[in-house]
């Protein structure tokens, strides 16, 4: 993400922390305000 914020005029949200917790990786991102992903696929499938 720092690469991206740094190296184009992408906008990128703020990146808190990473981590590994049992094998999965977690990125605790900036939060902003809109539709969620979830609400917004409901939409865009048939």
């Amino acid at each position: 993400m720092q690469f991206i914020a740094a190296n184009t005029s992408i906008p990128v949200l703020a990146v808190n922390c990473s981590f590994v917790h049992k094998d999965r990786a977690y990125i605790v991102m900036q939060r902003i305000r809109g539709t969620s992903l979830a609400e917004a696929w409901k939409t865009l499938c048939c």
